[in-house]
């Protein structure tokens, strides 16, 4: 049978680079200018399509298909093709990855999502973090140390450096920042509703011994949760510990002050939340295109 965790793995390396931090870009220098004949809704989608650019979310999901065909490639060079998958469909699986994990995709989901909790002031009120000088530090940060295009240097920086280099006051803004993005949790749901999507989407694939409901999928995949927690927090920390390395604590704090606040918690409720559904979208979708592959293998006709 198909493990529940190896067909999604390809995927899951870059959950924690997608839920650690909201990337700021370089900080815009005004709020845009909106024509005043555009309708309310059109305003508001407008403007959050200016938030996602200023605070980088745009340019951390533009990366996203990438970097999930890379970690796919690199878990074929250490043997880790899934279960019953054959070299011959290597080609087949790296096409399904990118064209599921498609930013379009994820970039509808958020929007949704934050079109639906955030208020006008609230999307006002984050810019004007990002526009600030800590914004544009942490903006900074990010530029040089993006999870997502940085992997062969965070592995340097993690054998070199990691978390143990940390001194007790930088340890304790990391955890208080990994804590106020809610990073650990977001990711974990994801990747147990990732696995429960993509076993359903592959059922009708396999032999009916080995088939599940969803309830039986959503109890097994559930019960991983205490170790999924437990590996993933530890990865959270050494992630925003990575990036923010040449920051200063004060900005942290800032960083962090801004997400505790109301509109911040929204933010990154709602932007959890859309990211979370667009990854489920995309692994029911990917498991949909890989059913003809687990079919042929498996002997059966779907």
């Amino acid at each position: 049978m198909i493990s529940r965790t190896q067909c999604i793995s390809p995927a899951t390396g870059t959950l924690l680079a997608i839920f650690s931090f909201f990337q700021p870009a370089t900080a815009a220098e005004s709020f845009p200018q909106i024509p005043q004949s555009q309708s309310q809704s059109q305003i508001q989608a407008d403007t959050i399509a200016w938030l996602l650019q200023l605070s980088g979310m745009s340019a951390q999901i533009d990366a996203l298909p990438s970097a999930v065909i890379l970690s796919f490639e690199r878990s074929l060079r250490f043997g880790a093709l899934p279960g019953i998958f054959q070299n011959i469909d290597i080609p087949a699986l790296s096409a399904a990855l990118a064209e599921e994990f498609n930013s379009e995709r994820l970039h509808a989901s958020l929007v949704l999502q934050l079109d639906a909790d955030l208020s006008g002031e609230d999307v006002r009120s984050l810019a004007r973090f990002y526009q600030s000088e800590s914004g544009q530090e942490v903006s900074e940060a990010e530029v040089r140390n993006s999870i997502l295009t940085n992997a062969d240097r965070f592995a340097h920086w993690y054998d070199d450096h990691g978390i143990r280099s940390l001194t007790p006051a930088r340890s304790r803004v990391i955890d208080e920042l990994e804590r106020a993005l809610q990073a650990t949790e977001a990711a974990v749901d994801t990747l147990i509703g990732m696995q429960v999507a993509l076993q359903v989407a592959l059922t009708p694939a396999l032999p009916p011994e080995q088939r599940l409901d969803a309830e039986q999928l959503i109890i097994a995949a559930r019960s991983q949760r205490a170790q999924l927690t437990r590996e993933y927090h530890g990865s959270s920390l050494e992630t925003l510990a990575f990036v923010f390395q040449d920051s200063s604590v004060d900005t942290l704090q800032k960083f962090t002050a801004m997400l505790n606040t109301a509109a911040g918690q929204r933010y990154v409720r709602a932007v959890n939340l859309g990211l979370s559904r667009g990854m489920l979208d995309a692994a029911n979708a990917l498991g949909q295109s890989m059913t003809p592959i687990v079919a042929q293998r498996n002997g059966l006709g779907v």
